[in-house]
């Protein structure tokens, strides 16, 4: 294994965007900056929570799949949820602009993840709504053969 750690203070930088006036967002290793480094533990979760035993001996795989689905959204939920607390330490003077700057860029990154949470909510509510309007098809259907069989 490497001995190289994540420096937080770069990895912001690396995916919010350099200081430079050149517009130009990429860094390389050395362009790293010289700030102190932050280290984060992060617990790991299962993939999948214990369930009860099943009759069978073995679970089934689209219920598997359904578990491992739903811990990995809470896991997803659970990051998003981190990432919109985090605050960028200054790691030198910033000019006013500069700070503004950095600030729309963090209000950009969570307007896009709440974007997506609304998008997935819009999906999951429209699936929903097909499948009560076919169901409420299937007992029209039913409720009119059966008068007319009368």
């Amino acid at each position: 294994m490497s001995d190289w750690t994540w420096d937080f203070v770069w990895g912001v930088q690396y995916f919010l965007g350099n200081d430079d006036d050149s517009g130009v967002s990429s860094m390389d290793e050395k362009d790293k900056p010289c700030a102190r480094t932050i280290t984060l533990e992060l617990k790991v979760t299962p993939s999948t929570p214990r369930t009860a035993h099943h009759t069978r001996g073995r679970i089934p795989t689209h219920r598997k799949q359904q578990l491992e689905l739903k811990s990995l959204r809470r896991e997803l939920a659970r990051l998003k949820g981190y990432i919109m607390d985090i605050e960028i330490p200054e790691s030198r003077e910033m000019t006013y602009w500069e700070r503004v700057a950095k600030m729309e860029q963090l209000d950009l990154l969570k307007a896009g993840l709440e974007n997506e949470d609304l998008l997935a909510a819009v999906q999951n509510n429209t699936a929903f709504i097909d499948n009560l309007q076919r169901t409420m098809r299937k007992k029209r259907h039913l409720a009119d053969s059966g008068l007319s069989s009368n």
